[in-house]
């Protein structure tokens, strides 16, 4: 009769996990399915195109001056084979099975059913609390969830293999030549999750270290991972990138380290952050003390720490000063990696203590780079969320009731939250068919009213729409293309209209620094890491990465600073044309008129 009762039980929790797994599950797949195409999806696309011997000839290039993520745009090149088609399958599967491999390293004691659904829901309802700010260039953009998402599987079946094999005294020493080729694969997917592959495998040595035989396995097995990242590393692609970061480090025109400092706090804890899911970590890790008396209640301020990290992110949102944000940067890597040192010595909570670990490590990671952008953000989300998902299947054991409820009143508040972001990508996807048919029927005109929020910015704004999305649907390279709006108004100088209308972006107007400058008979041009901007004898350059302007010396124009998607589209707003280049801007109700009387010689001092 006990053991009925504790069935019913079960199953009582079991089928609300079920439930709470299809509605992010479904969610996921609805704005996959409304997917169009993005900037490097553009080029990827171009490599199937013209059989076998051409696609091992763009892979072989892509190697060696693009970067060496090859495995992981191997996934990308066979999704868009089939267009979008397999992506939006693709995608909530390839989270669900993440999920699913991570559940098996992560719940050790007794895999019971209840468990394994738990920890799949509490991680997919996670992804759902990710701003919209981070999915939009990493979830939902296939060549950026091939990067950033499709390896969490692989570093999920490490932790799930790792954990296996220090469970099991293998005395006779034989290796697994599968175990061996999953790790190099595991290692060969980006920088990121090819060092936290490293870093997990030779944790795991390093705490099995009085054995000598899983000693001596796990040794082999980061030795594998790390031949899999040196495929990534060595690419003349990125060895190039990497010195080219490095000398621009010592360029007045390069981000220095405290700017990317500064970067990495707003990606950690700015606007459109993943900021939710290091707090949910938090309160996770300051609950489970009080039920589980193997855990440090010293580790109970992380109430009072949860608290203290929410303020500044508050703080800095709402003054924007990168202060605040860089404190609650500091202050959680800090925390999360006591917490997690703390775990890694607990045999029965090493692997969320290493996941942690490794989601600190991939986030350093970004500080060595200017790839300061919110998808790169994603790894070390994911990472955190595996660590999160295990503390809360521990936490569920002591609490169920409370701990199903208040997961399934999250997942209602994320279904709530995306019903505008699938309106939203619907809208998208239409609008992106009209203009491409548009286009590919010879009338060569395309409406830029997308809905920004519901989109990766690099759609028409980018060097890859003038160049390989050309190639992909046939549209000649000099064939105009004539930009509309019905949001903003046209741009007209000497009574011509410009081929692109003004833009709005955050309630200030901006205007095309190319087509307004060549129109006065000035010039845009790119040098490196800069843009030069020439009229007449007025010779200002604009940082590539901040928008700011400086003159020939070095030397920052106050109140001159950019807005832009990329270099092709780089755009100021009126007062900047008007102080630096003297050309005034009038608007008549229906159109912006600039015009510009004689002006003497200068140079911007």
């Amino acid at each position: 009769m006990t053991n009925m009762k504790d069935s019913l039980k079960r199953i009582s929790y079991l089928l609300p996990s079920i439930f709470i797994i299809v509605i992010p599950t479904v969610l996921v797949y609805s704005v996959s399915s409304h997917m169009v195409l993005y900037a490097d999806d553009y080029y990827y696309a171009t490599f199937t195109r013209n059989g076998a011997s051409a696609f091992l000839r763009s892979c072989f290039d892509h190697y060696l001056t693009f970067n060496g993520r090859n495995l992981v745009h191997l996934v990308t090149w066979l999704l868009l084979s089939a267009g979008t088609v397999l992506f939006r399958y693709f995608n909530p599967l390839i989270l669900l099975v993440a999920f699913a491999a991570a559940s098996t390293a992560f719940i050790t004691e007794e895999r019971r059913a209840v468990d394994i659904t738990a920890y799949i829901a509490f991680s997919m309802v996670s992804v759902t609390l990710i701003p919209i700010e981070t999915l939009r260039e990493s979830l939902f953009w296939i060549s950026a969830s091939s990067n950033y998402v499709f390896p969490a599987v692989l570093i999920a079946g490490t932790l799930a293999l790792l954990t296996r094999d220090s469970r099991v005294e293998c005395s006779d020493g034989t290796l697994s030549p599968f175990a061996i080729i999953f790790c190099i694969i595991a290692g060969a997917t980006t920088e990121q999750y090819g060092a936290a592959a490293v870093f997990l495998c030779a944790a795991y040595a390093f705490l099995n270290r009085g054995s000598r035989a899983l000693r001596r396995r796990f040794t082999i097995y980061a030795a594998s991972a790390f031949v899999g990242l040196l495929t990534v590393i060595a690419s003349p692609a990125t060895i190039g990138r990497i010195a080219g970061e490095n000398i621009a480090s010592i360029s007045p025109n390069a981000l220095s380290f405290s700017e990317r400092l500064f970067s990495s706090a707003v990606c950690y804890a700015g606007e459109g952050s993943g900021f939710v899911i290091v707090v949910l970590y938090i309160i996770l890790t300051s609950l489970l003390p009080l039920f589980d008396g193997r855990l440090s209640r010293h580790f109970g301020f992380g109430w009072a720490m949860s608290a203290l990290l929410t303020l500044m992110y508050i703080l800095g949102r709402f003054s924007e000063n990168r202060i605040f944000m860089l404190i609650a940067m500091l202050l959680g890597l800090a925390y999360i990696s006591a917490v997690g040192i703390f775990h890694a010595a607990t045999d029965s909570y090493r692997s969320m203590g290493l996941a942690a670990l490794a989601s600190v490590l991939t986030w350093v990671m970004m500080m060595a780079t200017s790839s300061l952008f919110p998808r790169t953000t994603m790894p070390p989300l994911l990472l955190l969320i595996f660590a999160s998902a295990g503390l809360f299947t521990r936490l569920m054991r002591h609490c169920p009731v409370i701990s199903v409820s208040t997961l399934a009143a999250i997942s209602l508040a994320g279904f709530a939250a995306f019903v505008p972001i699938i309106d939203g990508y619907s809208y998208n996807h239409r609008l992106y068919e009209t203009n491409l048919e548009s286009l590919t029927s010879g009338n060569l005109v395309y409406n830029i009213d997308y809905d920004d929020s519901c989109r990766h910015l690099m759609m028409h704004d980018d060097g890859y729409f003038n160049t390989t999305y050309r190639i992909l649907f046939g549209i000649s390279s000099d064939a105009k293309i004539n930009y509309i709006s019905n949001r903003m108004p046209d741009i007209m100088i000497n009574g011509v209209r410009l081929n692109y209308p003004a833009r709005n972006v955050r309630g200030k107007v901006y205007f095309p620094i190319r087509e307004v400058l060549e129109s006065f008979g000035g010039s845009v041009d790119h040098i490196e890491d800069r843009t030069v901007l020439t009229l007449g004898s007025i010779v200002v350059y604009c940082n590539n990465r901040t928008f700011e302007l400086y003159n020939d010396t070095g030397v920052l124009i106050p109140g001159g600073s950019g807005e832009a998607d990329k270099a092709l589209f780089l755009c100021f707003t009126q007062d900047v044309y008007q102080n630096i280049f003297g050309i005034q801007t009038h608007f008549d109700g229906s159109a912006y008129h600039m015009t510009r009387e004689n002006r003497t010689s200068q140079v911007i001092r």
